[in-house]
């Protein structure tokens, strides 16, 4: 009798409660479908953004000492690549899978992050009349540049235009890191990250990151990530 009582009660709540759930819809005029409808979209709108990358439980292999040689000395001639404009001979070190993808606002919000990602192939075939939206300037405007011009006046002069000075080369120094950083270093934990770097006295330090990933054991680059503190 108890266990049938019990049974009875239990019924009831749930009774109750999905009443409740379908008159709540209706006073909110709000569906299953479209409150389904308003969180795709919402996931959507984050996939644009992030390219469908999300937080990696893979774990970083430890480097040999041959690994980080290769990769400084990698960096380095991508570092030159980039100040010589010699993006057709980038295809050879971009990433096979991800691409290679520039972040030109590191430190923004994720609502707020403009990448422009290119294959291997597009650096093959890149022309000079080719622009791309790269970011917003300290006015708001849109910056649309070609490859050339973004690399030069992003990447190599501050926001003074004044020519920037890398004097110190980092080996995957992370700290507490923000922003576009963080979510691409979770997103890719196997990667290493090689900065070169304006030096700490600087008050407008500024940065330009590589991130490097291994794949069918050689190295592969797949974002260059300008960061600035002013």
């Amino acid at each position: 009798m108890k266990k049938t009582t019990l049974t009875i009660i239990v019924l009831f709540f749930l009774v109750f409660s999905l009443s409740a759930c379908q008159s709540s819809d209706s006073v909110t005029g709000e569906t299953e479908t479209e409150r389904d409808e308003e969180m795709n979209q919402s996931d959507e709108e984050e996939a644009s953004i992030l390219e469908g990358e999300h937080e990696s439980t893979e774990e970083a292999e430890p480097l040999t000492i041959e690994d980080s040689q290769w990769l400084l000395g990698l960096a380095e001639d991508t570092f030159q690549k980039l100040k010589n404009h010699q993006f057709e001979s980038l295809a050879d070190v971009t990433h096979p899978s991800k691409n290679l993808t520039f972040v030109a606002l590191a430190d923004s919000a994720t609502t707020d992050v403009y990448e422009t990602v290119f294959t291997g192939e597009q650096f093959t075939k890149y022309k000079k009349r080719d622009k791309y939206m790269w970011g917003y300037d300290q006015e708001g405007l849109e910056i649309n540049l070609n490859l050339n011009d973004y690399v030069s006046q992003y990447l190599f002069k501050d926001h003074n235009e004044d020519d920037i000075d890398y004097r110190e080369v980092l080996f995957h120094q992370i700290e507490k890191e923000e922003g576009r950083i963080e979510q691409l270093i979770k997103a890719h934990p196997r990667a290493v990250l090689i900065d070169y770097a304006t030096t700490e006295l600087e008050s407008d330090e500024q940065k330009l990151r590589f991130m490097f990933e291994k794949e069918e054991e050689q190295w592969y680059l797949f974002a260059i990530i300008r960061e600035e503190s002013l």
